[in-house]
Parts: structure tokens; C-alpha cells; sequence
């Protein structure tokens, strides 16, 4: 048996009609008016965090403590924001607003796995001073390292 040679694999090859039909990317300005609502949403719930936190303080933190403290929950509250509408839906409230979704390169609906791997990626994204994001303003097919690496992208629903 170990003289046989074990069966070639042909990997699975994308269909070749997913590689010839264009991809109907969300313009950036759809991208960014939900991004800035996902935004305006977030900072709305660390506004009212932050008011409850004061109101039941006794002692605030105040200089750097303060604006650290600040900064990472603001971070954990975006980070929680995301997680919360791509485990139970698949569109964030701003996404909606802009009427884009996301979208796999083979055009299915990604997988609930599928949509938490892009918070990482968008992770990924935005760590080196947000080149990632900057990257689609380049990209032929305006699509960021986040689409790239996750293999899906924001699709547009509106009609022309």
C-alpha cells in the first residue's frame, strides 16, 4: 500500500460563471453613510454609558486615567455593537439605513462564521492607520483588505 500513489485533489475551483459576473459593490459613499450611522449609534450608547457610570460614581477617574478608560470602552462598545448584530442578523442598523449587504464573492448570503471573521478582519483593517479602509479607494474593484481576506463584500440593494 505504500507504493500506491494517493489520488490527486483537484482543489475546488470557484464556478467559472462567479468569476465572470461583475461584482455590484456598495458605492464608498453608501459604505461610509453606514458606517457613519453605525458610528453615531455607538457613540449614542457610550454617551449614556458614560452619564450612568457618572451619576453612579462617587469619585471619577480624571486626566490620562480618564481619557484611556474612555477611549477602551468606547472600543469595547463598538467591538460588542458589531458582534451583537452579525451573531443575530446579518446587517448592522446603518447598513440597513444604506440598504447594503454583505455579500460572498460566489454571491450567497456568508455564514454566521463567516460575519465574525470579518469583525477581525476589519481589525486587521484598521490596525495600520486604517490602510486597509484606504486600500478600496485604490482598489479597481473598491473592495478593502477586509473584503479581500474574508472573500465577501458589501453589496448594494438600491435601484439605479
Amino acid at each position: 500500500h505504500l507504493d500506491t500513489e494517493a489520488p490527486i485533489r483537484n482543489p475546488k475551483a470557484s464556478s467559472p460563471l462567479a468569476d465572470e459576473l461583475p461584482l455590484h459593490v456598495a458605492s464608498l459613499e453608501d459604505r461610509a453613510m453606514a458606517a457613519l450611522v453605525d458610528c453615531a449609534l455607538t457613540l449614542a450608547a457610550f454617551l449614556l454609558f458614560s452619564a450612568v457610570f457618572a451619576l453612579c460614581s462617587t469619585s471619577l477617574p480624571h486626566g490620562r486615567v480618564a481619557t484611556i478608560g474612555a477611549a477602551v470602552a468606547l472600543f469595547i462598545m463598538g467591538l460588542l455593537y458589531q458582534l451583537l448584530f452579525f451573531t443575530l442578523t446579518d446587517a448592522t442598523p446603518g447598513m440597513r439605513f444604506a440598504r447594503i449587504a454583505l455579500c460572498t464573492f460566489d454571491d450567497d448570503n456568508p455564514t454566521r462564521p463567516a460575519l465574525r471573521g470579518r469583525i477581525a478582519a476589519l481589525l486587521l483593517s484598521a490596525l495600520p492607520l486604517a490602510l486597509g479602509f484606504l486600500w478600496a479607494v485604490f482598489d479597481e474593484d473598491s473592495l478593502g483588505w477586509h473584503d479581500r481576506i474574508t472573500r465577501t463584500y458589501q453589496r448594494s440593494y438600491r435601484e439605479p
